[in-house]
């Protein structure tokens, strides 16, 4: 059995710790995946045409706050995208739950529009930061985490997880 993935930090880092949490799947995280592994593609396809669906469809979960305007495609180089997304990113709430926080121009935004916070955990593109994080035992966020066991007992999934019954899985 074979696992293909596009990568979403270091490339290495990702393909070992999946390759831990599988042992019985060759696991291989690739940058640009979608555009080397047609089964990447097919699944990045499905994924797009899903969230689109349920953007159309997205009810505000009680207690957030409401968006307005039109969204643009989702993507991070679209100008209407972006648009909405400095419209809708509040000063000490961020953007919209809806928003994937990874991509560069969010992150951009929330540096320029947000109130700064700092959390403890260095950039993941950062590779200095993530080795000394490794070497001082994870910083103050593992020093909270507890064992791997206690997070998942205590995890507690967000709503659109919750809601279609959806829960990590770790064996196939």
């Amino acid at each position: 059995m074979q696992l293909f993935v596009d990568t979403v930090g270091i490339e290495e880092h990702y393909e070992k710790k999946l390759q831990q949490l599988f042992p019985s799947i060759n696991c291989t995280v690739r940058k640009k995946a979608d555009f080397i592994y047609p089964i990447v593609s097919a699944g990045s396809i499905g994924a797009k045409v899903t969230r689109d669906r349920r953007m159309e469809h997205w009810e505000h979960p009680p207690g957030e706050l409401m968006w307005e305007g039109e969204t643009g495609s989702g993507y991070p180089g679209d100008p209407i995208t972006k648009k909405w997304l400095q419209e809708n990113t509040q000063e000490f709430w961020g953007p919209p739950s809806c928003t994937r926080f990874s991509w560069r121009p969010v992150k951009d935004i929330v540096a320029e529009q947000c109130v700064e916070v700092d959390y403890g955990v260095p950039d993941e593109d950062d590779e200095e930061a993530m080795e000394a994080r490794k070497a001082t035992g994870g910083g103050i966020a593992q020093f909270f985490a507890g064992s791997a066991a206690n997070r998942a007992s205590k995890r507690v999934r967000g709503s659109y997880f919750s809601e279609r019954n959806m829960s990590p899985c770790d064996d196939f």
